[in-house]
């Protein structure tokens, strides 16, 4: 039960951090929104050179959140996949270490056999 768990999640996480990635886009914009909607004096109210300091930095806040999980799932699942990477170049390495093996020793047969 647990490792299906696990297995989903690691299916879903490049969906997932391009979810976050599309929020903090999004974010900025739905922020401006609910600022117009809150003040009656609208978008000359946000434009103040009081405001703008204080609500750049609201932005940044919000949507560094949403960037940084979306990083956050992409290096996760990078992870998962340079593991699955490197036991796949470890089976291709035992097995060309059998082969070269199985090699020498055909060529140590010969080399008795020619003398």
């Amino acid at each position: 039960m647990k490792f299906r768990l696990v297995e989903k999640i690691k299916e879903r996480l490049v969906s997932l951090s391009i979810g976050f990635f599309i929020i903090g886009c999004l974010s900025p914009i739905i922020t401006i929104f609910f600022f117009n909607l809150s003040y009656t004096d609208s978008f000359n109210n946000f434009l103040k050179a009081d405001n703008i300091g204080s609500v750049g930095d609201f932005l940044s806040a919000s949507t560094t959140l949403f960037f940084t999980m979306a990083a956050f799932l992409v290096l996760i699942k990078s992870h998962f996949l340079q593991k699955e990477e490197l036991e796949a170049n470890r089976k291709e390495l035992e097995a060309s270490s059998k082969a070269l093996e199985a090699q020498m020793q055909i060529m140590k047969n010969e080399a008795q056999t020619k003398f």
